[in-house]
């Protein structure tokens, strides 16, 4: 004799339901559509299977669970649940991931509160079509790949039926029947994916506008010394220095002695209190002749609202009329 899956299932939720005490024949019989003579030999094959066993108390068969499938302890009612079993549940409600279990025909046998929050109860259903919104569960690979034995864990992304972006820990679970099921922890990343492809396109934006700024105007990072830093390929092709020749050094290296020095204590007046200075420099090149610029120095600040360092752009204006003039 082979008991069907619904009435092992039927059975072993009856006894479960009445409580951790253990349930009597009378008690299981007022649960269940099987007649006491009939019940008596299911229990007798499930406890020769290793399902349940009893205890005598008196004359007094007492059953118990011994090996029950994890829907039935997960969906018992909490009054119902043993110590242990309660605590797992708590823990499993109170996750911030939703939590999904499947069997080997991807019926959803259980859904913790977070993920019922957002699609609503669909135990019983079949998990591909109703969170994932597909005809078959062929495009769950990593699923199928766990349910005919190739791994027993998998970690994938999808897009459920509403569009949502969801990363997914699958993992294989020999229940304590021994039958198969997938657990799954579900993590919604539809706002974190959304704000990486802003951060990306906002990046792009920075990196052209610097491609740009750099091919245009001559640039340079120091630090709150002077020491410079950084300089871009417009710096040394207008001064003449390459760019091992200015790193390490400060600006003075192309200082050409034309402004006195009331002008430079000014400009480090400013930036060191963390305003933005402007003007325009007469600079001298390695080669010593001379080139003008318009220059702009900001401090850059850190957590602590405090400068780190300073940057320099500058546009060459030596050809410009009022710089002759100077």
């Amino acid at each position: 004799m082979e008991l069907k899956e619904n009435v092992k299932e039927s059975i072993l939720k009856a006894i479960s339901e009445i409580g951790a005490e253990g349930a009597t024949i009378t008690q299981i019989e007022k649960k269940v559509d099987f007649e006491r003579h009939t019940l008596s030999k299911y229990l007798s094959w499930m406890q020769a299977h290793g399902l349940i066993y009893y205890r005598l108390y008196g004359k007094a068969k007492v059953w118990f669970i011994n090996k029950a499938p994890i829907q039935t302890i997960l969906n018992s009612l909490p009054e119902k649940k043993t110590f242990t079993e309660k605590i797992l549940s708590d823990i499993i409600s109170s996750l911030p991931y939703g939590l999904v279990i499947i069997n080997k025909d991807y019926d959803i046998m259980f859904m913790n509160q977070k993920i019922m929050d957002t699609y609503g109860s669909l135990e019983g259903q079949k998990f591909y079509s109703a969170i994932i919104g597909k005809e078959n569960p062929l495009t769950l690979k990593p699923i199928i790949d766990i349910m005919w034995g190739k791994s027993d864990k998998a970690k994938f992304e999808t897009r459920d039926k509403d569009g949502r972006i969801l990363v997914m820990n699958a993992t294989k679970l020999v229940n304590p029947d021994k039958s198969l099921s997938i657990m799954m922890m579900v993590a919604d990343v539809t706002e974190r994916r959304k704000a990486e492809e802003s951060l990306k396109e906002r990046n792009a934006i920075l990196e052209s506008q610097w491609d740009t700024l750099s091919k245009s105007s001559i640039y340079s990072e120091t630090d709150l010394d002077g020491i410079i830093t950084n300089v871009n390929e417009k710096f040394c092709e207008i001064s003449g220095y390459k760019k091992n020749e200015l790193i390490g050094k400060k600006h003075s290296i192309t200082n050409s002695g034309h402004h006195p020095k009331k002008f430079f204590k000014e400009m480090w007046d400013t930036i060191k209190s963390g305003r933005i200075w402007s003007g325009r420099i007469k600079n001298k090149r390695k080669n010593g002749s001379f080139y003008w610029v318009n220059s702009v120095i900001a401090p850059v600040f850190g957590k602590n609202g405090m400068p780190v360092k300073y940057i320099s752009i500058r546009f060459d204006v030596t050809g410009f009329k009022d710089s002759k003039k100077k």
